[in-house]
């Protein structure tokens, strides 16, 4: 008798293939990203996240003023160079700002760990923005991370000597991120009106780097019909000596096309009529409801393209959203620069250990200054804290040699010793203190 087989059981086939491995669905995998806040402008970009309700990735404060740190309303907070700076600023002076994010180096190291994309937000022309950010975007490149800056230049109304600070800062910017999107506070000045007040004025720049999050946030997790990933972002971003591009428009009605289109070509950053055409790679993502049409859609990307150069290399992708029903959002991502082939690592970095401990400089000192670094390059310009006088050397310091090795006329004088110390040996010289002749 034929012995009964169940219609559940597997194929004999199926099993007896040798060493054959049962076959897992892909796990998805989400991009991590982690946007940081640098200086009072940074802080406040950051901010606005909070406040406009979008809580999708990780943010981070970091200040050297801790009475401005403490008012911002996101949850994780570093206040980075105590020691130096007291939490009471670095005084307008982007080399205070530098060394304060030296000084808590391996703190910053451990919140940027772990993250695929990092945004550094921060405003050039200051103090802490100016030299910390920097800092914090090289930390987090090597971590592995794409770093994206979004940095806004000074009012043109804020001095020339602030500019230059901020100029400087854009080229250190420029050297230790990946990508950097730079937009002048003024372009954004112009679009307000006469009647603007003050407060006002500075809510477009929180604005532009918030949305800039935010845009770039959605492009990259938001599953479509034609989806932008990382690697994507990755090739538009990681440019040699390019300008990095971004704009969004949005519409709705009837007229939503022309009004997404106008919106994004009118961006601060994309509003000069040949900027796109200069661009080596381009990324536009359109996020629509299902009412969108094709004709509509076509008419889109036909728009754009006339915008574009012919040899651009253009990724497009397309979301549709039941909750965009009769609305468009259209986003674009562009470089200048030549790519950059880099062989992916196989894996994450681990994290580098320190080969000495190193004493952590005096409370009001910086961290000591390496002969021959961009650092003490730096100070040889004359460059130092705000109210302290302007030198050209740094002063060095040496050993001053104290060591008791004689006692001259009281060589045979019985020595006063109590508790196994001998009293008549210098204070200095019994606890182990090192005299510093400056």
């Amino acid at each position: 008798m034929t012995p009964f087989m169940s219609t559940n059981s597997p194929s004999p086939q199926k099993n007896e293939k040798s060493g054959a491995a049962p076959r897992r669905a892909p796990i998805e995998k989400k991009v991590r990203i982690k946007v940081v806040g640098v200086g009072g402008a940074g802080v406040n970009a950051i901010d606005r996240l909070v406040l406009d309700g979008f809580d999708e990735v990780s943010l981070l404060a970091v200040n050297t003023d801790a009475q401005a740190l403490a008012s911002s309303v996101v949850t994780e907070k570093l206040q980075i160079g105590e020691n130096l700076t007291y939490g009471l600023g670095a005084g307008g002076d982007p080399q205070i700002g530098r060394f304060a994010a030296m000084e808590d180096i391996e703190q910053i190291r451990d919140f940027v760990e772990g993250y695929d994309l990092v945004f550094v937000a921060a405003g050039m022309g200051g103090g802490t923005g100016t030299g910390a950010g920097p800092v914090i975007a090289r930390v987090a490149r090597e971590e592995g991370a794409l770093v994206l800056a979004l940095v806004t230049l000074p009012f043109t109304h804020e001095g020339k000597r602030r500019m230059e600070i901020a100029d400087d800062g854009m080229q250190t910017m420029r050297d230790s991120a990946d990508a950097v999107i730079c937009i002048a506070n003024d372009k954004l000045l112009a679009l307000a009106d006469e009647e603007t007040s003050v407060l006002d004025a500075f809510r477009p720049t929180d604005e532009f780097l918030s949305n800039g999050v935010r845009k770039i946030w959605q492009m990259l997790t938001r599953t479509g019909l034609i989806n932008i990933d990382f690697a994507d972002l990755c090739s538009v971003l990681r440019r040699q000596s390019g300008e990095t591009l971004f704009g969004f428009g949005e519409g709705q009605g009837d007229k939503k096309v022309e009004m997404a289109l106008q919106g994004a070509l009118s961006s601060p950053l994309l509003n000069d009529s040949d900027v796109l055409a200069k661009s080596e790679s381009v990324l536009i993502g359109v996020t629509h409801g299902p009412d969108f049409t094709m004709p509509q859609l076509k008419k889109l990307f036909d728009r754009m393209h006339e915008q574009l150069g012919a040899k651009v290399a253009c990724k497009q992708g397309i979301v549709v959203d039941e909750n965009f029903r009769d609305r468009l959002t259209v986003v674009v991502i562009a470089s200048t620069g030549e790519a950059i082939v880099t062989e992916k690592p196989s894996v994450r970095p681990t994290k580098k250990q320190p080969e000495t401990t190193k004493q952590a400089p005096a409370r009001g000192q910086a961290p000591p200054i390496v002969e021959g670094s961009p650092e003490e390059q730096t100070l040889r310009k004359g460059l130092r804290r705000k109210g302290v006088a302007e030198v050209v050397d740094q002063p060095k310091q040496e050993t001053l040699k104290l060591d008791d090795t004689t006692l001259g006329l009281f060589e045979r004088v019985e020595r006063t010793v109590v508790n196994g110390e001998d009293l008549d040996r210098p204070t200095f010289i019994r606890r182990g203190i090192v005299l510093k002749n400056i």
